[in-house]
């Protein structure tokens, strides 16, 4: 959905991101921005307890999803709900 303006972040938790992150972005080649945070700050905002832990914002930057778990992100009913926010105005 990357072609109607979706934009993927990651944000990784590990304390030692250098030695992690290279290794994963290049075995799942992933083509989206990958973060760090060591020093939790963001794992403090969203009061994170597990992971994976996903926030989907809308076009205006307010979250309507944060929550940890596993989530089929190719199924119908979250891509469909993904091209419903794609489609707001800013």
């Amino acid at each position: 959905l990357k072609g109607e303006g979706l934009q993927v972040l990651a944000v990784n938790v590990d304390d030692n991101p250098e030695q992690v992150v290279p290794g994963i972005v290049s075995k799942l080649q992933l083509s989206f921005p990958v973060f760090t945070d060591v020093e939790g700050i963001l794992s403090k905002t969203f009061d994170l307890v597990a992971i994976p832990y996903s926030v989907v914002a809308d076009r205006k930057q307010k979250i309507v999803w944060a929550e940890s778990g596993e989530r089929d992100w190719a199924s119908d009913k979250v891509i469909s709900e993904i091209q419903k926010l794609l489609k707001e105005k800013p």
